[in-house]
C-alpha cells in the first residue's frame, strides 16, 4: 500500500476514533443527565418519604408522650448504682411522666439524673435493696411498701428493661391502706366488744355447708381455728351430749316451717379445758328471691356466769328458809313483811305476849325501832311461856328502809353459861383452898428442912445435905407453879377490872421489882414512852413482868437487853417487848403460849413453863392477841395488841 493510502487511513483511523470518542462522551452525557434526573426523582421520592416519616414520627411521639404523661400510674425509669462490692447502693431518676409528679409530690426537675439518695436522704433501704434484685437479676416484682419520707403508701410493680437498669408502675395506696387499717381496728374492737360481752356470732351458708364463727365464738368453744371443720355437723359435736338432739331439732324445725328465727339456751364441752359451759343462741335465717332459707346469721352468748349467779342467788333466796333459826324483816313501825317457818312457829309461842294490833312483842318491837334510827345492830332477849329464852337482833342495812331480825334460841347457851359460872365459883373456892391448904404443908415442909439443914448439919452427910438441899428447891418450885397456877386460875376466872393506868409508872414499878436479876445478869432495858390506857392493872403488871423475865433469862449476851415499844394502830395498840437473847425455833412460836411447855430443862434455864401461857390468857381477856417473831440468831420480839 502507497504512503497516500497510509496516510488516509491514518486519517480515517484517527477520525473514527475520535467520532468513537465524541459518541462515547455524548452517550456518557446523556446517561448522566439521565441519572441525574433519576437521582432528582429519587430524592425527591426520598425526601417526601422522609418527610412524611419524621410527620409520623413526631405523631407518635406526641402520642407517647400524651400517653406518658396521661398515665393514671406513676412510672420512673432508673439506672442502679452499685458500691465497690457489687451490691446496690442507690439508684438514679432517670425518666418520669406526669403522674410520678402528682403522685410523689417531686418535680420533674428535682429528680432527673439525681439520685435517690440525693432526692429523699431518709429512703429506706429496702426500696434499694429490693430494685437492685430487679435491675441486676432481671425478675419482675410487685411489691406494696411505705415510703417513710413521703408519708404515703405505693403499690409498685418494677421490672428489668436493660441490665442494671429498671422501670417501676406505681400507684398510691394510702387510702386503701388506711381503709384496711380502719377494718382491721373495726374488726379488733368488734372481737374486743365481743369478748367483754361474750357474745360470739356465727354464719352458716346452708348451700354450701360451710360456717363461719367469729373469735369470740372460738373462745366459748374453747377451740382453735385449725381444730374446727367448719360446719354444722362439726359444731353439733361440741354440744353437750345431753341437749345435741335439743339443738339439732331447733334448728331443723325452723327451717322446716320457714320461720324467720329461733333461738335455744344450751350447753357446750369446751375442749380446751373440758368445762362445761352454758349459752344463749339466737338465729336469722337469710332468704333468696325465691323464698328459700339460704343463709342463718346467728349470736351465741356465754351466759355461764350469769347461771351461777342465779344459783348463788336461788341458794340466798333459799337460805332463810333453810335456816332453822328465826328470819324475819319488818318495817320500822313493826309490819312484818317476811318471816320463815321458824320464825312463824316463834311468833306462835309468842302470842299472848303479843298486845292489840301490835305485831311484835313489845320488846322486839322496841329493838326495831331503836335499830331504826341509830343505824347498827340491837340486841335484846325475850322468853316465852315455854320458858326458853330467844336473843333477837335487830338490824337495818346501809340504805334500806326496812329491819332484818335474826332470832336464835338462847336456851342451852344461858344453862351452859349458868353452869360456867358456877364451875368458876368453884375453881375460885378452889384456888382459895389450894392456895392456903397446899401451900401451907410447902412452907412445913421447907421450914422443917431448912431447921434440919441447921441443926443438925454436922450429923449429916454431903450426900444427905445433897438431898435436903434439893429437896427445898423443888419444895420452892412447887410454890411457884402453885402461885402461877392461882394467878391463871384467877385471869380465867374473874373479869378484868378496868382502869385509866399509865403503863410508863407500871413498867417502872416492874423494873424495881426486878432490881436485883437486872444487876446479877448486867442487863440493860430501854422503854419507849408508853401511853395511858384502860386495862387491869394488875393482869398488865403480870404481862410485862412475865416477858421481861423471859427475856433476861433466856439469854446468854454478856449485855442482855429488852427494848419496849408500841405502835399506835387504827384502833388499837401493838406493843413490842424484844430481846437480844437465845431465840426460839419457828416451828415452837405456837408452842411456847401452852400451859407447862417448856423448850428446856430446869437445869439449862429454870422456869415452870406457865409464864407465856399466863400472858396469853391475859392479852386475850383486854381482847388483843400475842405472837412472837424470831429465830435462834437475832433472839426474840414478842407482840401484843
Amino acid at each position: 500500500m502507497t504512503p497516500y493510502q497510509w496516510h488516509i487511513i491514518g486519517f480515517f483511523a484517527v477520525l473514527l476514533v475520535q467520532l468513537l470518542l465524541i459518541g462515547l462522551l455524548l452517550a456518557e452525557k446523556r446517561r448522566r443527565k439521565r441519572s441525574e434526573h433519576e437521582l432528582r426523582i429519587s430524592n425527591e421520592i426520598l425526601e417526601r418519604r422522609v418527610a412524611d416519616r419524621t410527620v409520623q414520627l413526631q405523631e407518635n411521639e406526641d402520642r407517647y408522650h400524651s400517653l406518658f404523661n396521661s398515665m393514671t400510674e406513676g412510672f420512673a425509669l432508673h439506672e442502679i448504682i452499685c458500691g465497690a462490692d457489687g451490691q446496690p447502693v442507690d439508684y438514679r431518676f432517670l425518666e418520669i411522666n406526669t403522674a410520678f409528679e402528682r403522685l410523689t409530690g417531686l418535680c420533674r426537675e428535682s429528680v432527673i439524673g439525681r439520685t435517690v439518695r440525693q432526692v429523699m436522704p431518709e429512703i429506706e433501704t429496702n426500696w434499694i435493696e429490693t430494685f437492685g434484685r430487679v435491675a441486676l437479676g432481671g425478675t419482675p416484682v410487685h411489691i406494696e411498701n411505705y415510703a417513710a419520707p413521703l408519708e404515703r403508701w405505693y403499690g409498685v410493680y418494677a421490672y428489668q428493661v436493660a441490665p442494671g437498669k429498671f422501670a417501676v408502675l406505681f400507684s398510691d395506696i394510702s387510702e386503701r391502706k388506711k381503709t384496711e387499717e380502719a377494718l382491721r381496728e373495726s374488726e379488733k374492737r368488734l372481737n374486743r366488744s365481743q369478748e367483754i360481752a361474750h357474745l360470739g356470732s356465727w354464719e352458716l351458708d346452708l348451700r354450701k355447708n360451710e360456717l363461719v364463727w367469729s373469735d369470740e365464738v372460738y373462745r366459748i368453744f374453747g377451740l382453735m381455728p385449725q381444730e374446727f371443720a367448719a360446719t354444722y355437723e362439726a359444731f353439733l359435736e361440741h354440744v353437750h351430749p345431753d341437749d345435741r338432739t335439743a339443738v339439732n331439732e331447733a334448728y331443723s324445725d325452723s327451717i322446716r316451717a320457714g320461720l324467720d328465727s329461733y333461738e335455744i339456751e344450751h350447753r357446750v364441752i369446751r375442749k380446751s379445758d373440758g368445762a362445761i359451759r352454758f349459752v344463749h343462741e339466737k338465729c336469722q335465717h337469710v332468704r333468696d328471691e325465691e323464698g328459700r332459707i339460704i343463709l342463718s346469721l346467728g349470736m351465741v352468748l356465754d351466759i355461764t356466769e350469769r347461771k351461777h349467779i342465779a344459783d348463788k342467788l336461788r341458794q340466798l333466796a333459799n337460805f332463810p328458809e333453810e335456816n332453822p333459826c328465826p328470819v324475819m324483816r319488818c318495817t320500822p313501825d313493826g309490819t312484818i313483811m317476811y318471816a320463815n317457818v321458824p320464825a312463824g312457829r316463834w311468833l306462835a309461842t309468842l302470842s299472848r305476849q303479843i298486845s292489840g294490833s301490835d305485831p311484835l312483842p313489845e320488846p322486839v318491837l322496841k329493838a326495831v325501832v331503836e335499830a331504826s334510827h341509830c343505824g347498827h345492830a340491837i340486841d335484846t332477849e325475850i322468853v316465852n311461856p315455854a320458858g326458853r329464852t330467844f336473843g333477837i337482833t335487830a338490824v337495818r342495812p346501809p340504805g334500806e328502809a326496812y329491819i332484818n331480825l335474826y332470832g336464835i334460841d338462847l336456851t342451852d347457851r344461858k344453862k351452859a353459861q349458868e353452869a360456867l359460872e358456877r364451875s368458876n365459883r368453884e375453881l375460885e373456892q378452889f384456888a382459895y383452898v389450894a392456895s392456903h391448904d397446899l401451900q401451907e404443908p410447902l412452907r412445913a415442909i421447907v421450914g422443917f428442912l431448912q431447921l434440919l439443914q441447921s441443926r443438925y448439919e454436922d450429923k449429916v452427910d454431903e450426900k444427905g445435905k445433897h438431898y435436903i438441899d434439893r429437896t427445898v428447891k423443888a419444895a420452892h418450885r412447887m410454890q411457884t407453879m402453885i402461885r402461877e397456877l392461882l394467878t391463871l386460875s384467877r385471869v380465867n376466872s374473874k373479869e378484868p377490872k378496868f382502869l385509866q393506868t399509865d403503863l410508863n409508872s407500871l413498867v417502872r414499878d416492874v423494873l424495881d421489882n426486878l432490881q436485883t436479876m437486872l444487876q446479877e445478869k448486867n442487863a440493860e432495858v430501854a422503854c419507849e414512852v408508853l401511853p395511858s390506857l384502860s386495862v387491869d392493872e394488875s393482869q398488865i403488871r403480870n404481862l410485862f413482868q412475865n416477858l421481861l423475865v423471859n427475856g433476861l433469862r433466856y439469854n446468854e449476851s454478856a449485855r442482855p437487853r429488852v427494848d419496849i415499844g408500841f405502835q399506835e394502830l387504827d384502833d388499837s395498840y401493838r406493843f413490842r417487848v424484844q430481846d437480844n437473847g437465845i431465840g426460839i425455833l419457828p416451828q415452837f412460836h405456837q408452842r411456847i403460849f401452852m400451859v407447862f411447855q417448856r423448850l428446856h430443862t430446869d437445869r439449862e434455864y429454870p422456869g415452870t413453863g406457865l409464864g407465856l401461857a399466863l400472858c396469853k390468857r391475859i392479852v386475850e381477856r383486854h381482847g388483843g392477841t400475842i405472837w412472837v417473831e424470831s429465830n435462834t440468831t437475832g433472839g426474840s420480839v414478842f407482840y401484843f395488841t
